[in-house]
């Protein structure tokens, strides 16, 4: 990704360096895809969801962030000013409530062995899966280099 004028560019720090050189070698690799699983109980009105979610995206950089590295002398982050809500709603409601957990393990699954490209922002992603409940589950997909454990979710599986 080239940065184009009034992309705000930070040099990586040295984790995320080395985070981004251990994707680039081993691009099947999910080992820096992370995820938060949970919950939601009660009605979810998914369009009020996604507005909570671009105000946290537009109030934290890092999940406005790529990497740029060819033809430069250090690989940079770029933070895109604005950026839509990578957001997929799926419906299981459907499911027979003895299969559900196990669509829902695969929905996971896929997500972490989707990946991420590491030059386009966001590096994150968010799946609204409905449950054959009224509830429905989130997952969070983000790749470890712009968000870490000290500063992410509690696991919640």
């Amino acid at each position: 990704m080239e940065n184009p004028q009034g992309l705000d560019a930070y040099p990586l720090t040295e984790m995320q360096a080395g985070m981004l050189f251990q994707s680039l070698c081993a691009q099947d690799s999910d080992v820096y895809v992370e995820q938060y699983s949970c919950p939601l109980q009660g009605p979810l009105d998914l369009e009020v969801f996604e507005q909570a979610w671009s105000q946290v995206m537009a109030r934290h950089a890092p999940l406005r962030t790529a990497f740029a590295w060819e033809g430069l002398p250090a690989p940079m982050q770029l933070v895109v000013p604005r950026l839509k809500v990578p957001l997929r709603r799926i419906d299981l409601s459907e499911a027979p409530p003895e299969t559900y957990g196990a669509r829902l393990q695969q929905v996971k699954r896929e997500e972490r062995q989707a990946g991420f490209d590491l030059s386009h922002a966001p590096m994150m992603r968010l799946v609204v899966a409905a449950a054959p409940t009224a509830e429905h589950h989130l997952i969070w997909s983000w790749h470890h280099a712009i968000l870490d454990a000290w500063s992410g979710p509690h696991r919640a599986g």
